[in-house]
């Protein structure tokens, strides 16, 4: 589902929202899937291009509206979820599509060294979002891979949260999935220019300075189409320039996806407003390579 927010947002300049609330256990409760839930999924979808597309609403109105249509749409789809894997286990089907495992990575507090973890995701989902996005990131490898207009790409080290993955208010971690690219920030200022609130503040910060931490350069600003990373836009989730560059290639951000001002310039050039963006927990390069081989032969 694609999420459309009015570029009424971009005059926000404090990024600070409460966390959903979730419905109660009798609004949540257990349906069967039918052609009418179905029904009901695709009017909350269209009354959310409704509400985004109204500039008469405020904003407070209009996030509060947008929470409650996400929030109904969660329970909708985690009942039809729920009652496809009842019906799954009452058949002797033989389970073809088991969920592989895949690591998860944070940072040791002490050491600072990587912690990986496993957990499971769908089959073939890197693959499905490779095929969709202009640039990956991979958290595992701490790369940018942006796709040039042939069967090339270009990487770049990148640094993610060093508290790990996640899309939870308040918890400086950075989302995965399948992101656009809502606004770009920061065009013609120089190296090391300051941004803050999005807006540059005429200091211009050297690289590796020390006791200095701002964003600076340039800001591409993500929106979330899962959700999984629905909250993205509204914690300020960006792709930006940072003075730390000594510590590129590992975790160290506080959610957003760091890289070297003279990086960040060149890519904030190769992704213009709308592309697609994915972040992948774990992502291997061979195969990037080769996706990336097969999806421009399909496409020529």
């Amino acid at each position: 589902m694609k999420l459309l927010l009015g570029k009424t947002l971009g005059l926000i300049s404090v990024c600070v929202f409460p966390p959903l609330q979730t419905l109660s256990a009798a609004e949540s409760s257990a349906q069967i899937v039918s052609a009418h839930d179905i029904g009901r999924l695709e009017r909350l979808e269209n009354e959310e291009i409704s509400i985004r597309s109204d500039q008469r609403i405020s904003r407070e109105t209009k996030l509060q509206r947008l929470r409650e249509i996400w929030q109904r749409q969660e329970n909708l789809k985690s009942v039809a979820n729920a009652s496809l894997n009842e019906v799954g286990a009452k058949t002797t089907e033989p389970q073809s599509k088991q969920l592989p495992a895949i690591h998860s990575v944070a940072t040791n507090p002490k050491s600072g060294q990587l912690i990986q973890s496993i957990r499971p995701t769908q089959a073939l989902r890197n693959d499905n979002l490779i095929s969709q996005s202009k640039a990956i990131i991979s958290i595992l490898h701490q790369k940018m891979y942006v796709f040039l207009g042939d069967k090339h790409f270009r990487e770049y080290p990148i640094s993610t949260s060093k508290y790990g993955v996640g899309d939870e208010f308040g918890s400086y971690k950075t989302p995965t999935g399948l992101f656009r690219v809502y606004s770009k920030i920061g065009e013609g200022l120089s190296l090391g220019a300051v941004l803050k609130s999005r807006q540059p503040t005429r200091e211009v910060v050297a690289p590796n300075a020390k006791d200095r931490d701002p964003i600076v350069t340039r800001i591409i600003w993500l929106e979330g189409l899962e959700s999984t990373n629905r909250h993205a836009l509204e914690r300020c989730i960006y792709i930006h320039g940072t003075p730390q560059e000594r510590d590129l290639g590992r975790p160290a951000s506080f959610g957003c996806v760091r890289m070297a001002s003279k990086d960040v310039v060149v890519v904030y050039e190769m992704l213009p407003e709308q592309s697609r963006v994915a972040i992948l927990d774990s992502l291997d390069k061979e195969t990037l390579k080769k996706l990336h081989y097969i999806e421009e032969r399909r496409r020529s």
